[in-house]
């Protein structure tokens, strides 16, 4: 039997996540230690399906499933519609920063723990909800000296027009973005998912360890590009996944495969002044590069 002691607490969550009926998704006002209100849709089932009202009296301390308990924190805040947003810094369009969004992560294992701490008495915890804000502001911009602290470049096949194309467009999506002191970027969250409408064509691509075709083959070379830049200027790598055979623009060991939905190539701006990275393709020589500038 898969039910929890704090029966009352899922319920008391269920309120503050505003758990519907059938698959219906409702928005919640969820407020945390820090008093940070977010406006969020989750499944209500996700709470749901570890009610069992009849047997909420009947609940001893040994029937507490901590594995099952963890499970649902993890969905909660990392599955569909979950709390978990990554922080995806702004652009600068010439006059202004534009975009941009907040990192919020919600803290599973202290979840966990407050559930589980909770007492029969008890009806209620708070979403320990942590809040990280871009912090790049466009007053930033002037001190920026347009200095390159770190440069990346690759060759590509310019013969090959879908894969071209699709590095062009990643590379655009990623120009001009700004990171202040503590920001960190996200590529999948910088470039987007790679869809036919957004102009992203069939390339080839590495799959389970072999060349197939697929929507958005190329932008390896954009985010490997940018990770040897990144290395370059010495900013702080925090994901960074190889490819599972060698590519021929880069040497063994220094790229980065990206992939919707799953690896991304995520890094942080340590230093205690913003940087702008700039990047471009020049068709004539068939090359892709990205300059970090502060």
């Amino acid at each position: 039997m898969k039910h929890f002691l704090a029966l009352m607490a899922f319920a008391s969550i269920c309120v503050l996540a505003a758990c519907g009926s059938g698959e219906e998704r409702v928005a919640a006002s969820v407020s945390t230690h820090e008093n940070v209100v977010l406006e969020k849709t989750i499944p209500d089932l996700s709470v749901t399906v570890f009610l069992d009202e009849e047997e909420f009296d009947k609940l001893p301390v040994e029937m507490v499933n901590e594995d099952d308990l963890r499970k649902w924190a993890r969905d909660l805040a990392r599955g569909k519609d979950g709390f978990d947003q990554p922080m995806i810094p702004a652009k600068w369009n010439g006059q202004e920063l534009v975009g941009g969004q907040d990192q919020v992560t919600l803290d599973e294992q202290k979840l966990v723990e407050d559930i589980l701490g909770l007492s029969v008495w008890e009806r209620e915890v708070t979403l320990p909800i942590n809040r990280q804000t871009v912090s790049a502001r466009a007053e930033d911009i002037n001190n920026i000296e347009n200095k390159t602290i770190g440069h990346g470049r690759t060759s590509y096949n310019k013969s090959v027009s879908g894969r071209v194309e699709n590095i062009r467009l990643s590379t655009e999506s990623v120009d001009y973005v700004v990171l202040g002191s503590g920001d960190t970027f996200t590529f999948n969250g910088i470039v987007g998912e790679r869809t036919k409408e957004r102009g992203y064509q069939v390339a080839s691509v590495i799959m389970d360890g072999d060349f197939t075709d697929g929507l958005g083959g190329g932008i390896c070379q954009t985010s490997t590009t940018l990770y040897n830049a990144v290395l370059d200027a010495g900013l702080t790598v925090l994901e960074r996944h190889p490819h599972s055979l060698p590519v021929g623009y880069v040497e063994e060991g220094m790229d980065a495969m990206v992939s919707w939905g799953s690896a991304d190539l995520r890094f942080r701006n340590d230093f205690d002044h913003p940087v702008v990275i700039r990047g471009g393709v020049d068709k004539e020589k068939g090359e892709v590069w990205f300059d970090i500038r502060k």
